[in-house]
């Protein structure tokens, strides 16, 4: 709607109802056809997030990207608790004598 009427491109590459809006979780892909990762993830939360302050925001795309958003944030969560889990193990694993030779 902004780029209609300031007569200028819009800024994005594709409208928002055509990304992934109320797509779930597990459906989610990243380029290379596998699941997004937390930097896509955070990256296209940050648009739906600058989509959200505009002031002209389309009312009728504003609950997908809502849910959207929501996905996002869990793939987030999701993400950073499997870096921790990992982060522990190896710490752990390190902390942990070397077995004894017989």
């Amino acid at each position: 709607a902004r780029a209609a009427q300031s007569g200028k491109p819009s800024e994005r590459s594709e409208p928002p109802e055509r990304r992934r809006a109320g797509s779930p979780v597990s459906a989610a892909p990243a380029r290379g056809g596998g699941p997004i990762g937390y930097a896509e993830a955070l990256a296209e939360l940050d648009r739906i997030l600058a989509e959200l302050e505009d002031e002209e925001v389309d009312v009728d795309q504003l609950s997908a990207r809502v849910r959207r958003a929501g996905e996002l944030v869990a793939i987030c969560r999701e993400r950073i608790q499997g870096a921790r889990l990992e982060v522990t193990q190896v710490l752990s694993s390190l902390e942990s004598p070397p077995p004894a030779e017989p």
